[in-house]
């Protein structure tokens, strides 16, 4: 249903996706909605794509990725009341429905491509995106304007214009728009890492797999912000060509990226720490040793310990645990798992002392975090 003046409202947005889930609203009618939603949050308007995939893909993939079901309960007798439901709860559904996309996997391909988004307060983009899991590829986010929070486990981070953030595939991405701020405009490029670019990923790491760097001039983050511009020119195909045009141009980002790295004296991580790293990723549910560890990266326990401290400023183990810690919140998030399963899975010798592993790091228990986070809770 309309509005009188034949616009669609955000209430009918709401009504569209719901009903289609429910088999009673078209599909072109639910395509007209989502082209609508995300043209009023500043995506650009064409008919012929979705956010950045073709339609008929983009939307079937998008849809696919909403975990619907956890909904209904709470949803189907207001959208089924006589009098309907109100912008303002239209504008908690919408959230509710993307915060509660399981697997961005399911959307995007990481074949090299980029867009822009907008986070505003009190519409339905304000939401969390809670990414705990494994990705397809890498990340890569630069703050234009305003500001988003970033919960990185051991670190919390506010960015600023020309804040960059990069995350490997196995990173704990939980992102939101910053308390202080009403209006976050940043871009995001998601790539796969080949042999080309392995070297250029080496970037000051702020927690595991996370890594920040800042273009502290208006002419750092102009020549970051246009060459981002460029590869979102050149589409989502998926043609075998188009992805190799597009990874030379990653290529380029992540040259200039690494020219503020070297003009900012940015110090690198070191290659055998990298390794350690990479290990642990491959291993951490595992029975470890700060010396098996070590071994793998050719260092001794002491030395690989030093190097722990020095760059990352926690211990081998401490690091160890941080990714224990971001599987375990994919686990109570999307798994029907038992909180002892969960801790008997990543090698934990007993569930009180993952629960408190848990809370030191998260400050909550399992349950707290599975509450607050399952698919359908207000964030």
């Amino acid at each position: 249903m309309l509005s009188d003046t034949g616009e669609i409202t955000l209430t009918d947005i709401a009504r569209d996706i719901f009903f289609y889930f429910e088999g009673k609203t078209s599909k072109k009618q639910v395509q007209r909605s989502l082209i609508k939603l995300f043209t009023d949050a500043g995506q650009p308007e064409n008919d012929r794509q979705i956010i950045g995939t073709p339609l008929d893909s983009g939307f079937d993939r998008l849809l696919s990725a909403m975990n619907i079901e956890s909904l209904f309960v709470e949803w189907r007798p207001l959208f089924h009341s006589a009098n309907g439901i109100t912008g303002q709860q239209a504008t908690r559904f919408i959230q509710q429905l993307f915060s509660a996309v399981e697997s961005d996997q399911q959307v995007f391909d990481y074949l090299n491509v980029a867009t822009y988004v907008t986070f505003k307060r009190n519409s339905w983009s304000d939401h969390v995106t809670l990414r705990p899991h494994k990705k397809a590829g890498w990340t890569l986010h630069l703050t234009l304007e305003g500001s988003g929070h970033y919960n990185c486990i051991r670190t919390q981070l506010n960015t600023q214009p020309g804040d960059i953030l990069l995350f490997s595939p196995t990173a704990y991405i939980h992102k939101q728009l910053a308390e202080d701020c009403d209006e976050w405009n940043y871009s995001f490029v998601k790539f796969q890492a080949n042999d080309r670019i392995l070297d250029l990923l080496n970037w000051p790491e702020i927690a595991s797999g996370i890594f920040h760097i800042k273009a502290e001039s208006k002419q750092e983050l102009e020549a970051v912000s246009s060459t981002i511009g460029f590869i979102a020119q050149q589409g989502w195909s998926s043609d075998a060509s188009e992805v190799n045009i597009r990874s030379r141009l990653v290529e380029a980002l992540l040259l200039r990226c690494n020219q503020i790295i070297e003009s900012n004296g940015y110090q690198r991580t070191d290659s055998r720490l990298l390794t350690a790293v990479r290990y642990i990723d491959d291993h951490f549910t595992e029975e470890l040793t700060v010396e098996k560890i070590a071994r793998a990266a050719c260092l001794s326990a002491s030395a690989l310990s030093k190097l722990f401290r020095k760059n990352y400023g926690i211990s081998v183990m401490q690091w160890r645990e941080e990714k224990r810690i971001a599987a375990a919140c994919n686990k109570l998030i999307y798994s029907s798992l038992q909180v002892s399963q969960i801790a008997s899975q990543l090698g934990y010798t007993n569930a009180m002392y993952f629960s408190r592993c848990f809370r030191r790091q998260m400050k909550m228990s399992p349950s707290e975090y599975k509450r607050l986070h399952q698919p359908g809770n207000d964030f």
